[in-house]
């Protein structure tokens, strides 16, 4: 307790940023954009952002980066990307008319620099089956955040715009944000554009392609469990993909990692492949033809495509008692009856092969949740946006 009263009373004298932020002029039309705690390249930020350099739309864009090896990446591609902690970079939070980013302006930004003036863009990272924001804490937490707000307001998370794909997630994030209801436009997901326009190309290859991406489990940098967890057996479910003519792609959630094992037997396997973190799986996603999943949101972005979906709850008495609670009746939202382990997904895939996978009950599921089935969620983020 000791502890944490000295660590917010250091922050203390950043009030003073936070008031002159709160002085400083804004300049019409510099949006600045970040995502991934600043040290990533991906998600929404990154579809409007690029639509913006592409188009212009009266905008002059900047990327915000904490990562030294990502800022260099990003300079070498020719756009215009600045270190968050420079002094061009304090400069520019202190000047933004709007900041865009997918998880938090403290976790993106320098809090203390962004002006309650300046317009925060909440676009998420991902449409929620399992609880977020205050939905996911308890009274304890909320208690030390309203106390924190007090002393320290630069802190306080509070959104002009939150971007949702449908009815059903606006509710969700109206609840875990505790933000008005008036204030959370849907749009559909950046991210999805690019999903979308993949879907509609017809495949050169004759394999049946599948990506398994299961939710995160634990915490940043832990490894994934659920494959030995779950009795998952390489060599047999290896030689059951080359009897469908199908091969299985890994993908993790973006702050988890392979154990070791699992690393070294995917390597000996001919049919499982692992996809590394370092890609921005929206670049290709769409173009595969089978998503299995479990609790992870991805389950929503892909029910675009109109493609068969797998839903694998493996662990989810474990998950939803260690890790977070679901916000629907899990089965509910499932297409078809989920499968509660691999061999139950092998025979998924057989169905999926002879083509009796996709029901009506997904095209229900999937009118439910999307307002939009197209390729235009980041001209209608900007339009909003600039509505402000």
């Amino acid at each position: 307790m000791i502890a944490k009263i000295i660590k917010y009373s250091l922050l203390l004298p950043l009030n003073l940023i936070y008031f002159i932020s709160f002085l400083t002029p804004k300049k019409k039309g510099l949006w600045l954009f970040s995502s991934w705690f600043g040290e990533k390249y991906l998600d929404n930020p990154k579809y409007i952002f690029q639509e913006v350099l592409k188009n212009e739309h009266n905008v002059k864009p900047y990327w915000l980066v904490k990562d030294k090896a990502l800022l260099e990446k990003l300079l070498r591609l020719g756009y215009p990307a600045v270190n968050t902690l420079s002094i061009k970079g304090f400069w520019l939070q202190l000047r933004a008319e709007a900041i865009i980013f997918s998880h938090s302006v403290g976790t993106e930004f320098l809090s203390s620099f962004i002006s309650p003036k300046t317009k925060r863009i909440l676009t998420w990272h991902g449409i929620p089956i399992k609880k977020i924001g205050l939905d996911n804490q308890n009274k304890k937490r909320i208690d030390k955040t309203i106390i924190m707000n007090i002393f320290l307001p630069f802190l306080k998370e509070d959104y002009d715009l939150i971007t949702a794909v449908g009815r059903e997630d606006k509710k969700s994030y109206h609840s875990a944000f505790k933000s008005s209801a008036k204030k959370i436009s849907i749009t559909g997901y950046p991210r999805n554009d690019q999903l979308f326009s993949l879907s509609n190309k017809p495949s050169a290859n004759a394999d049946l392609n599948i990506i398994y991406m299961p939710t995160l489990r634990g915490g940043v940098n832990s490894e994934f469990r659920l494959l030995s967890d779950g009795n998952f057996d390489f060599k047999r479910i290896d030689k059951l993909l080359m009897s469908l003519n199908a091969k299985l792609f890994i993908k993790l959630h973006p702050v988890q990692v392979f154990t070791q094992r699992d690393s070294e037997l995917i390597k000996e396997s001919k049919n499982i492949i692992a996809i590394l973190n370092e890609e921005d799986i929206y670049n290709y996603l769409g173009s595969y033809d089978v998503l299995i999943t479990d609790y992870s949101g991805i389950f929503f972005d892909f029910m675009i495509t109109g493609k068969p979906i797998i839903m694998a709850p493996i662990d989810y008495e474990n998950y939803t008692k260690d890790d977070r609670e679901v916000y629907y009746d899990y089965n509910s939202i499932c297409p078809m009856p989920p499968c509660n382990n691999w061999d139950e997904i092998m025979k998924a895939i057989k169905l999926v092969k002879d083509n009796k996978y996709v029901t009506n009950n997904y095209y229900k599921i999937q009118r439910n949740f999307h307002k939009y089935l197209d390729k235009n969620s980041s001209l209608r983020v900007i339009d909003e946006v600039k509505k402000l």
